[in-house]
């Protein structure tokens, strides 16, 4: 019922929103969600094409508390990939899955002696052809961007991954994790937990639904994404078999955005169980031992 009035109310209110480049492009879809790489660019820069009244709808939604979430998330990340690079030596392998327009990397520093390698995954080729033309042609020496198509659903699989693209120092993701459900996240955690060199770092963003209100997004314009506690996310990293009692969280200076960082180390990542499977048929094929650890029938 609530899907019904939700298309009813943004039928009556087309005629405006119709006008704003950002309501429009969310609600019609270009590239088949609303999220994609062209609007993120428009909300990193705050920019409208629209004139009139569009434009102020454009405004106005760029200050709502997710859209200067955004822009924070993309900064936070940036901060962690310098710090960790920072704290470094020699050189790095780093994967950006569903990378989006890769706007952390422009006015990248050098990093003199060293070769910074990132992989940028996502499976929509415009966004890929912006990263080639934008991002990656001003990198200074040290470090090389390199697109790749790839969905990121296939993540889930770590042999793929690393006969495809090899191991990684750092792999992060800040704009996919919030769209997919759990049963797809314990997977692609797990497969990425697997895809690290020792040492290396799994950095996922994601939105606490305690610090924003989601009525604009999913009413004005028609932009869904699940709505999870700092709990709720520890919970699918658990299934994943993560020891979150090892995970570091750091917010965005919104606080909205939650970076969850976990280490590859016998005690921070490990298979529990079989994380391909569905969760009914995980819970039929394992059991719970006297030492407390879960085994397989």
């Amino acid at each position: 019922m609530i899907k019904e009035v939700q298309a009813r109310f943004r039928e009556e209110t087309n005629p405006w929103f119709s006008l704003s480049w950002i309501g429009n492009r969310a609600r019609t879809k270009p590239s088949g969600f609303a999220g994609d790489y062209e609007m993120l660019v428009k909300l990193y820069e705050e920019a409208t094409p629209a004139r009139g009244l569009g434009a102020y709808i454009d405004l106005c939604i760029s200050e709502l508390p997710l859209a200067n979430a955004v822009r924070g998330r993309k900064d936070l990340v940036r901060e962690y990939l310098e710090n960790e690079i920072g704290s470094r030596e020699g050189d790095l392998r780093i994967l950006d899955i569903a990378c989006g327009p890769c706007r952390e990397f422009l006015d990248w520093p050098e990093y003199a002696g060293r070769n910074i390698e990132v992989i940028a995954m996502d499976n929509d080729p415009v966004a890929l052809e912006y990263i080639e033309a934008t991002v990656a042609s001003q990198l200074p020496p040290s470090t090389t961007l390199k697109p790749v198509r790839y969905n990121a659903m296939r993540a889930r699989n770590s042999e793929a991954t690393k006969k495809n693209f090899g191991t990684f120092d750092i792999i992060y993701s800040v704009g996919l994790a919030d769209y997919l459900t759990d049963e797809h996240l314990v997977g692609i955690f797990a497969g990425l937990g697997e895809s690290l060199n020792e040492g290396g770092c799994l950095v996922i963003a994601f939105k606490d639904t305690e610090q924003y209100d989601e009525t604009p997004y999913q009413w004005h314009l028609d932009w869904f994404f699940y709505q999870r506690t700092v709990d709720d996310v520890l919970n699918v990293y658990q299934q994943a078999g993560f020891n979150t009692d090892k995970m570091v969280l750091t917010r965005d200076r919104t606080g909205i955005i939650v970076n969850y960082v976990s280490r590859s180390a016998p005690d921070c990542i490990r298979r529990i169980d079989l994380a391909e499977m569905p969760r009914s048929a995980r819970a039929k094929n394992t059991r719970i031992a006297k030492n407390g650890q879960i085994v397989e029938n």
